[in-house]
């Protein structure tokens, strides 16, 4: 079971009870040096609550076991935002099929296996910001409205993924220097907000910027107005 440094319990829905447990619960642990998760400390809170949120926020997490959330069927959304993980071992997520938003910002992630998120078709936000990915993961769920890739070590926006229903992505704090036809490439015409900074903006007229990526966005109907690019740029 998880220590005695357990900061909060959210109650959702307080108001209605199954005999004396809420019917949905987030948990919320933060600042606990925890070290190792496994299945054995997720699987007596999934018996006794109907957790929908689990936050392991900054609780020194390096090792996670593949089985640790086999167990949370219910959960609508995970965070394990700020701890030590360099990598996410294969199927940790293979159970949570209802799953809305992933938080792995902030840890120490250098790639993903292109098997991580696959299965999972309510996936609909995946902050992965501050880790140290050189590339965006591929097979990303068709269903992603939301990506978070800012500051990492991206060199290149380039995947196979196909997402048709992102409508926000950022990508500022990173060494892209090239796929800025990107919009194309992984079809993501729905998209409402691009990040970008000004030195990955600048890096890219080093080499032949691709003024394609500013044709294809009018094509798309992304309005200039809600695209975050910090220079003057007249067209």
């Amino acid at each position: 079971m998880f220590p005695a440094t357990i900061n909060h319990i959210n109650f959702k829905n307080h108001n209605k009870f199954h005999g004396c447990i809420p019917e949905q619960v987030n948990f919320l642990i933060v600042m606990a040096n925890l070290g190792q998760v496994n299945s054995s400390m997720i699987a007596p809170l999934s018996a006794q609550l109907n957790l929908v949120g689990l936050y392991v926020a900054k609780c020194n997490i390096f090792d996670i076991s593949p089985d640790a959330f086999s167990t949370l069927t219910r959960v609508k959304e995970i965070s394990l935002s700020g701890n030590r993980l360099k990598d996410i071992p294969l199927g940790l997520f293979a159970k949570t099929k209802m799953i809305n938003v992933i938080d792995l910002s902030n840890n120490k992630l250098q790639s993903l296996d292109t098997r991580t998120f696959l299965g999972l078709e309510n996936l609909n936000v995946l902050d992965l910001s501050g880790n140290s990915l050189s590339n965006i993961p591929e097979n990303l769920p068709r269903t992603l409205t939301n990506l978070n890739l800012k500051n990492n070590l991206i060199s290149k926006i380039q995947t196979s993924a196909k997402l048709p229903n992102l409508e926000y992505l950022n990508v500022c704090q990173n060494n892209v220097t090239s796929g800025f036809n990107f919009i194309t490439m992984i079809g993501c015409f729905k998209l409402h907000v691009l990040c970008f900074d000004d030195e990955m903006i600048q890096r890219s007229h080093t080499g032949n910027f691709d003024l394609q990526l500013i044709l294809i966005l009018f094509k798309s109907e992304v309005t200039r107005q809600k695209i975050f690019l910090p220079i003057a740029t007249e067209i």
